[in-house]
């Protein structure tokens, strides 16, 4: 209404200026001045008429998205990212596309989990966004960066599927989505197949391709099946379609704006050069100017007014989509209480005015503290927990008596263990003294640092011929060799091997320690096979076979040696 009033005063300035020219015989120049001046008006306000709709309708497509984002239970990290409205983030990928109503089950089944997923430009911007996570500690995301993702599209033998009875076709291509997304949609519905039933399903072949009938079954190529009933999650509701209808209004407002703005540069160049000409008639315009601004002023406050409505207007339907939003949420409150009453089982429903019923539980609670606290199950309660409390006290006499049985088994394990580990270390320890004497005329023995504790360090002492009892660590390396290989041979004769393979033994001996390493040895061998490794002449002196290495022409030679045996 207020539209049609400033078109009509606009073609009243405009019959009015007509009307003045005609009057005073104003130039044809000053006419087409006037003319122009009209259209300029005219644009302008057209102009912040499709801007501030386009305010508008951006205002509304948020608010529905924020519906559908509530409605999807969207996580935390995928909220935050969304908020942040960072360049080159497109949205989930629920946002970019657009699927027919009747095959929303599918669609929502073939993606699945990829419905959350975040569409972003490169694998920078994905980079970005999950430091930006880590940083605030808020949650995690997954994100398809456009320039990375591989598509998913099905082979020629696959495609040959769809012309089965059936089959509807490959989901991808059911869904509209702009061609930049392309590889997006291809990596998460490219290589899915919608069917007509789960029967059309298994007559193709199960584990052939991956395929999702129209009422949610879905069959992975691994031949992994998930069926039963499906409710629709609302990630691809209506809200999708109006948000597609405002955008597609709100693209050609824009170009509606960009063809204004260069009409209007062309009507303001033409403006300048009238101007230009009407200088000299500027006098005989005055009264026609007078008129005119009267209009014009007439017009401003029809505009204002306008204008008024319009934020009026606005402010309605930001309350309206407000109210849907709070419908959103008691909604999903209604389903979620229908949910924990449907656990109860049957209940009874009461028909009459809140406000009774909330008088009446009043007065029923003033009853209640008149009468004041009684617990009448007292007496049963009681028995209950006196019952419970003989069966606690028998399980925990029970539990002491195995707890002393596991401890008396531990003590005799323990003791048993002692009794094993010290009988062994006494034996190795007689041996290692008889080997240290025959190889050094000297006695030695081993210890434990705490007698009381197995995992304490054991001490060898030796005392060789002549010289007073030493640590392992205060003799010299001629002294640890001979003292070392006593210990070894003593436990080869506690707990004897097949065979032994020594790695130069006696390279720290002198000449007559080395013949009695040699002469031991040798007598040793009798019980057991020793592979010694060795530069001594005295230890090969001793030895049954003999092996020598040599380097001839950068080539490792292998000779072997029998000796006769001395009688």
């Amino acid at each position: 209404r207020i539209d049609s009033a400033i078109s009509r005063i606009e073609e009243e300035l405009k019959v009015k200026s007509e009307e003045m020219l005609e009057k005073f015989g104003i130039s044809s120049v000053v006419k087409e001045l006037e003319d122009v001046k009209v259209k300029i008006l005219r644009n302008k306000d057209r102009l912040e008429s499709n801007r501030r709709e386009i305010e508008r309708i951006d205002g509304i497509i948020e608010k529905l998205k924020a519906i559908r984002r509530s409605r999807m239970g969207y996580s935390k990290g995928v909220q935050a990212i969304l908020k942040l409205n960072k360049p080159g983030v497109y949205g989930t990928f629920a946002d970019i596309i657009s699927t027919p109503k009747e095959y929303k089950v599918a669609i929502e089944v073939a993606a699945g989990k990829h419905l959350q997923d975040i569409i972003v430009e490169n694998e920078k911007v994905a980079i970005q966004l999950i430091n930006y996570l880590k940083k605030e500690k808020i949650g995690r995301a997954t994100f398809l960066p456009l320039n990375k993702i591989k598509r998913r599209d099905l082979g020629r033998e696959k495609r040959l599927l769809l012309s089965r009875p059936g089959v509807i076709g490959v989901a991808s291509e059911i869904v509209d989505y702009d061609p930049r997304f392309s590889n997006a949609v291809s990596f998460v519905l490219g290589s899915t197949v919608i069917v007509d039933s789960i029967n059309t399903a298994k007559e193709i072949g199960i584990g052939k391709v991956r395929m999702v009938s129209i009422d949610g079954d879905l069959i992975e190529e691994s031949g992994l099946m998930i069926g039963g009933y499906y409710s629709e999650s609302g990630v691809l509701d209506s809200t999708e379609l109006e948000i597609k209808e405002y955008e597609r209004i709100k693209e050609e407002l824009i170009e509606e704006i960009n063809f204004l703005e260069v009409e209007k540069k062309q009507l303001e160049k033409k403006l300048k050069e009238l101007e230009e000409l009407a200088e000299k008639e500027e006098e005989e315009l005055v009264e026609l100017k007078k008129s005119r601004e009267e209009l014009e002023k007439k017009l401003a406050e029809l505009k204002s007014k306008r204008e008024e409505l319009f934020e009026k207007k606005s402010e309605l339907e930001e309350e309206a989509n407000k109210l849907r939003i709070e419908r959103a949420r008691v909604e999903a409150e209604t389903e979620k209480y229908k949910m924990e009453v449907e656990k109860f089982g049957k209940v009874e429903y009461v028909d009459e005015d809140p406000s009774l019923l909330e008088k009446r539980i009043r007065e029923i609670k003033h009853e209640l503290n008149k009468i004041g606290l009684v617990n009448m199950k007292a007496v049963e309660e009681y028995e209950k927990f006196k019952n419970e409390f003989d069966e606690l006290k028998k399980k925990y006499e029970k539990i002491v008596e195995e707890k002393k049985a596991v401890v008396d088994m531990i003590d005799r394990i323990e003791a048993r263990k002692k009794e094993v580990f010290f009988d062994c270390m006494n034996k190795i320890s007689f041996f290692f003294n008889e080997m240290f004497k025959q190889l050094t005329g000297g006695s030695a023995r081993l210890e434990l640092e705490d007698p009381n504790d197995l995992e304490s360090g054991l001490i060898i002492k030796a005392n060789p011929s002549g010289k007073r009892v030493l640590n392992i660590d205060a003799m010299s390396g001629g002294e640890k060799a001979l003292t070392a290989l006593a210990f070894l041979f003593a436990i080869q004769r506690y707990k004897p091997a097949p065979f032994y393979v020594l790695d130069e033994v006696d390279a720290a001996l002198d000449k007559v320690n080395s013949i009695k390493v040699a002469k031991l040895i040798k007598e040793l061998s009798k019980k057991a096979q020793f592979i010694v490794i060795t530069h001594n002449d005295a230890t090969i002196k001793e030895a049954d076979r003999v092996y020598g290495v040599t380097m001839r022409n950068g080539e490792s030679k292998i000779l072997g040696l029998e000796l006769p045996e001395v009688s």
